[in-house]
């Protein structure tokens, strides 16, 4: 329909949704305030399909090309629901170095009343040791870089 179609020098942002089932896309007219939005499937054995598919038909349907692209904004259930569904083959760590165990010593988060317990047990591990990598890199609280990334 033409009334759904963008005016030619509009800019738009993107937003994407890549959940379990369907990736939801939006398209925001930085001109006008409309919003545009559609679904296409989600593509588990390699998301970036979907994502682009849904990059691509939102363009299509609105008219309007990549040079017209402000901003894309994303956002995933997918890494969320593999934590839920302990379904992570291959997952990896990249740790500040001297952080290696950091999970293994999880002294952050124990349960009320267990205090320095040993009758505490601590959930498995979710990245194992193994695949933890070490980088030397520091930055303070502040997001100021103190080591530069090696």
């Amino acid at each position: 329909m033409a009334s759904d179609r963008a005016p030619r020098n509009s800019r738009f942002r993107i937003g994407i949704d890549t959940g379990g089932t369907f990736t939801d896309v939006v398209a925001l007219d930085e001109d006008s305030g409309r919003v545009f939005a559609t679904k296409t499937p989600t593509t588990p054995a390699d998301p970036a399909i979907g994502f682009m598919n849904g990059v691509r038909k939102v363009m299509e349907q609105v008219g309007f090309g990549p040079e017209r692209v402000a901003a894309i904004s994303h956002g995933t259930t997918v890494a969320t629901n593999a934590l839920l569904q302990e379904e992570f083959p291959g997952l990896g760590l990249i740790v500040t170095r001297g952080f290696r165990e950091i999970l293994e010593i999880a002294r952050q988060s124990v349960p009320q009343g267990y205090g320095n317990s040993y009758f505490w047990v601590k959930p498995e591990r979710i990245v194992p040791l193994h695949h933890v990598r070490e980088v030397t890199e520091r930055i303070n609280f502040r997001g100021e870089v103190l080591r530069p990334f090696d």
